[in-house]
Protein backbone atom coordinates (compact mmCIF):
# COMPACT_ATOMS: atom_id res chain seq x y z
CA UNK A 1 0.00 0.00 0.00
CA UNK A 2 3.03 2.36 0.12
CA UNK A 3 4.06 3.07 -3.24
CA UNK A 4 7.07 5.26 -4.04
CA UNK A 5 4.80 8.51 -4.56
CA UNK A 6 3.09 8.07 -1.04
CA UNK A 7 6.41 7.13 0.61
CA UNK A 8 7.89 10.42 -0.33
CA UNK A 9 5.59 12.27 1.67
CA UNK A 10 5.26 10.00 3.98
CA UNK A 11 7.93 9.63 5.60
CA UNK A 12 9.16 13.32 5.54
CA UNK A 13 5.76 14.07 7.12
CA UNK A 14 6.18 11.55 10.09
CA UNK A 15 9.45 12.66 10.70
CA UNK A 16 7.98 15.98 11.68
CA UNK A 17 5.72 14.34 13.95
CA UNK A 18 8.62 12.28 15.45
CA UNK A 19 10.31 16.16 16.12
CA UNK A 20 7.29 17.69 17.34
CA UNK A 21 7.54 14.57 20.18
CA UNK A 22 11.28 15.62 20.58
CA UNK A 23 12.53 12.50 19.29
CA UNK A 24 15.85 12.98 16.54
CA UNK A 25 14.83 10.43 13.44
CA UNK A 26 17.66 9.13 12.15
CA UNK A 27 16.08 7.78 9.01
CA UNK A 28 12.44 6.41 7.90
CA UNK A 29 12.49 4.34 5.27
CA UNK A 30 10.80 0.98 4.21
CA UNK A 31 9.18 -1.59 1.11
CA UNK A 32 5.48 -1.42 0.39
CA UNK A 33 4.15 -3.18 3.11
CA UNK A 34 5.79 -1.44 6.28
CA UNK A 35 8.08 1.10 7.63
CA UNK A 36 11.50 0.91 9.72
CA UNK A 37 12.52 3.66 11.58
CA UNK A 38 15.70 4.51 13.39
CA UNK A 39 15.47 7.43 15.81
CA UNK A 40 17.01 9.09 18.82
CA UNK A 41 14.12 8.62 21.72
CA UNK A 42 14.63 10.61 24.81
CA UNK A 43 15.12 8.24 28.05
CA UNK A 44 12.13 10.17 29.38
CA UNK A 45 9.58 9.56 26.49
CA UNK A 46 7.88 6.27 26.31
CA UNK A 47 7.73 3.87 23.04
CA UNK A 48 4.12 3.49 23.79
CA UNK A 49 3.51 7.00 23.60
CA UNK A 50 5.82 7.54 20.43
CA UNK A 51 3.86 4.41 18.16
CA UNK A 52 0.67 6.11 18.94
CA UNK A 53 0.79 9.29 18.25
CA UNK A 54 3.23 8.63 15.24
CA UNK A 55 0.62 5.76 13.67
CA UNK A 56 -2.84 7.58 14.75
CA UNK A 57 -1.33 11.12 12.98
CA UNK A 58 0.41 9.22 10.27
CA UNK A 59 -2.72 7.06 8.98
CA UNK A 60 -5.22 9.95 9.48
CA UNK A 61 -3.05 12.29 7.33
CA UNK A 62 -2.42 9.43 4.86
CA UNK A 63 -6.30 9.54 4.81
CA UNK A 64 -6.91 13.31 4.23
CA UNK A 65 -3.97 13.44 1.66
CA UNK A 66 -4.41 10.16 -0.61
CA UNK A 67 -8.36 9.92 -0.78
CA UNK A 68 -7.68 6.37 -2.68
CA UNK A 69 -6.02 5.25 0.40
CA UNK A 70 -9.15 4.89 2.66
CA UNK A 71 -8.62 2.07 3.09
CA UNK A 72 -5.18 1.97 4.73
CA UNK A 73 -4.43 1.44 8.47
CA UNK A 74 -1.43 0.44 9.89
CA UNK A 75 -0.88 -3.12 11.81
CA UNK A 76 -2.24 -3.06 15.53
CA UNK A 77 1.13 -3.60 16.99
CA UNK A 78 4.92 -2.93 16.35
CA UNK A 79 8.37 -4.69 17.00
CA UNK A 80 11.13 -2.14 18.50
CA UNK A 81 14.82 -2.97 19.30
CA UNK A 82 17.44 -0.79 21.05
CA UNK A 83 20.37 -0.19 18.90
CA UNK A 84 23.86 0.82 20.52
CA UNK A 85 25.47 3.81 19.39
CA UNK A 86 28.22 1.37 17.80
CA UNK A 87 25.73 -0.47 15.40
CA UNK A 88 23.81 2.69 14.53
CA UNK A 89 25.84 2.77 11.15
CA UNK A 90 25.07 -0.90 10.42
CA UNK A 91 21.55 -0.52 10.60
CA UNK A 92 20.79 2.96 9.06
CA UNK A 93 22.24 1.19 6.00
CA UNK A 94 20.12 -1.85 6.44
CA UNK A 95 17.14 0.39 6.44
CA UNK A 96 18.49 2.38 3.38
CA UNK A 97 18.86 -0.52 1.43
CA UNK A 98 14.94 -1.70 2.01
Amino acid sequence: MLDDGLKARLFPYMGGILRELEVVPILINGPADHVHLLADIPARTALSDVMRVLKTNSSHWIHEQFPGQWSFGWQTGYGAFSVSRSHTEAVREYIAGQ
